[in-house]
């Protein structure tokens, strides 16, 4: 296992939190909204 590849599995699993984290937050905003 090289340096390289741990990075771009985390970088990886970093996106898909962040894509979460942005829908819930959208999500909270419509919430607030109505």
């Amino acid at each position: 296992m090289n340096h390289l590849e741990t990075f771009t599995k985390y970088s990886k699993m970093e996106q898909k939190y962040m894509h979460i984290i942005i829908i819930m937050t959208k999500i909270q905003m419509l919430e607030l909204m109505h």
